[in-house]
């Protein structure tokens, strides 16, 4: 989707960008341009092994009602280890963000995407997360096991 402000002159056309965290607690939704946040949306758990799939399509709906369109998604989500779990996660993102590019990752991800160059390790301690460790510089993450 392109945005266009409506403040009387005509601006050029802006990304917007969306960020999805789900967990097994709630779904939560960010969509952004230029900096300034345009969405916040919460929903209730988003983990394909804590929930049923109409459930799940549910609560991802709820979380993203009232979202802008966007140009791109990224959603960062618990128990999508398995590729099974990785389709039944990304199959409702693209009928909620028609046209827009869709990027899905397991939730321990962005931590260690963030970390430091040359610095790998990383543990996150909650039910069914797994510690996870990355080995930069290649940017390589992997998965060591499972919590709880």
């Amino acid at each position: 989707m392109t945005c266009r402000d409506t403040g009387g002159e005509e601006s050029a056309p802006r990304q917007v960008a969306v960020g999805i965290d789900a967990g097994g607690s709630s779904i939560r939704v960010r969509a952004v341009s230029e900096g300034r946040v345009l969405y916040d949306g919460k929903g209730g758990p988003g983990n394909p092994l804590s929930v049923d799939e109409a459930a799940l399509k549910a609560n991802f709906a709820a979380a993203v009602a009232g979202c802008p369109a966007a140009d791109r998604v990224t959603a960062c989500v618990s128990g999508t280890g398995s590729r099974e779990r990785r389709i039944q996660i990304r199959s409702p993102l693209p009928a909620l963000f028609p046209g827009a590019g869709v990027t899905l990752f397991p939730a321990h991800v962005p931590s260690l995407s963030a970390a430091p160059a040359g610095r790998g390790g990383l543990v996150i301690a909650g039910p069914g997360t797994p510690a996870a460790r990355g080995d930069s510089p290649g940017g390589q993450w992997g998965k060591r096991g499972r919590v709880g």
